[in-house]
């Protein structure tokens, strides 16, 4: 499952990319540099609702109001998303409570630099973008599984 949902995020990036010939950036500063996001925090949640067609403000990075990402509801904040009172996403976590980490080539060149707790060596070649779990132990590395 937690394979699934990596790559469904994954794929939710590629086809945003595919619609609009550019990657969603809810980063307040933009950057051409790459980065990372974890589907919990602020920045992660924002690049969720992009991807959602839920995003608020203006202009929309996802005018067209598509929707490319389908993430299960989570049962206590594991294995899905969860939602405030007001139904706005709070997050997508993996199956033991942690957000995923997604990494953005935002600076086009094609190769992102996996982060050590991603438990991929150096340099991902050829990637948008790629997504990954910290695993049971949440710490990453062996532990993680990754969409690449």
């Amino acid at each position: 499952m937690e394979r699934n949902r990596v790559a469904s995020l994954e794929q939710a990036l590629n086809n945003f990319y595919t619609e609009y010939d550019y990657l969603p950036d809810p980063r307040a500063v933009k950057s051409k540099a790459d980065a990372v996001f974890d589907t919990t925090d602020a920045s992660g949640v924002e690049l969720v609702k992009i991807l959602l067609g839920r995003e608020t403000g203006e202009p929309k990075q996802n005018p067209k109001e598509m929707k490319f990402l389908d993430v299960q509801d989570a049962k206590s904040r594991k294995g899905g998303i969860t939602y405030d009172k007001d139904g706005n996403p709070t997050g997508v976590f993996d199956a033991w409570g942690h957000g995923y980490r997604i990494l953005i080539d935002y600076d086009g060149n094609g190769d992102l630099i996996a982060p050590a707790d991603s438990g991929a060596p150096g340099v991902l070649h050829g990637r948008h973008a790629a997504v990954y779990s910290l695993g049971k132990d949440g710490k990453g590395g062996k532990e993680a599984i990754r969409s690449w």
